[in-house]
């Protein structure tokens, strides 16, 4: 029954899209399906076990331009792991009163999460351990100003954890850095990082925990990259501990998938790791 409830919301949202794409005041920012697996081979057995992981996902975006200052933007998505589904809803309200002033309000990303990928996309799937540290969406308001063609500065307060919650974050060209403190006057965090076209660094320090994550691409033809992606808590316990190897293509014309390929090692399961990720 949960399967077929799960490709109906894909269908829906397949017309929905199509629907909306007719409307001119209206812009589709993001149409996702993918399926992403991973196969996980433990080398401390002589024997080594296998643990497989499968997360089937549809989701998608759009922007309503309500006028010359005012426009809604929303998106959703729903996973489905083969054995419940989640899911995610992000709604907000941006005015831009000004050409260098944004401000955005309602159940939206935290400043702290825009350094994150959109969960309908290809990178949203695929997200790293390490950017999933920091806080997603959250009912809040922030107010952002640009400055130059892609540096801005901005400030906003959200609810979590049953407290307000203090965010900023500053961006100067494809380096960016946020952080936010929770009135309970125990969760915080700081992040710095780029997101550059061939290389992405980012840096994670909460109250709990640290964490990294960076990637080289090298060997253009055949688009591969490497990528570490680390953590511990406090005490030094090592919570995330993988290196590995990625390789990207794009659909052809035999196939309407773009994809991804990936092998690794996970030091804290002591395992191979691999993945599959097929996307429209």
């Amino acid at each position: 029954m949960k399967k077929i409830m799960f490709f109906a919301i894909l269908i829906a949202f397949i017309s929905l899209s199509t629907f909306a794409q007719n409307k001119d005041s209206v812009k589709i920012d993001y149409a996702y399906a993918g399926i992403l697996s991973n196969a996980d081979f433990t080398t401390t057995n002589k024997f080594p076990s296998v643990s497989k992981g499968i997360s089937l996902r549809v989701g998608g975006g759009a922007t309503w331009f309500a006028s010359k200052y005012f426009q809604v933007q929303s998106w959703s998505f729903f996973d489905y792991d083969g054995v419940s589904v989640s899911k995610g809803l992000m709604f907000a309200g941006i005015i831009k009163p000004v050409k260098k002033i944004t401000v955005a309000f309602g159940n939206i990303p935290s400043l702290s999460a825009t350094v994150r990928p959109v969960p309908p996309t290809a990178a949203g799937h695929f997200e790293t351990w390490t950017h999933a540290q920091l806080t997603g969406v959250l009912p809040g308001a922030w107010m952002k100003f640009s400055f130059g063609k892609k540096s801005d500065v901005a400030t906003g307060i959200a609810y979590h954890l049953g407290e307000a919650e203090i965010h900023g974050r500053l961006k100067i060209g494809r380096w960016t850095t946020v952080g936010y403190w929770n009135n309970n006057q125990e969760n915080w965090a700081v992040s710095t990082g780029f997101d550059g076209l061939k290389s992405s660094f980012r840096f994670i320090k909460t109250d709990s925990l640290n964490a990294l994550f960076s990637s080289v691409g090298f060997c253009d033809k055949y688009q591969l990259s490497i990528y570490c992606d680390v953590g511990s808590d406090n005490k030094g316990n090592l919570l995330r501990g993988e290196i590995g190897f990625l390789k990207s293509f794009e659909k052809s014309k035999n196939t309407p998938f773009s994809g991804l390929l990936g092998i690794g090692y996970a030091d804290e399961l002591k395992a191979v790791r691999c993945y599959l990720h097929l996307f429209l």
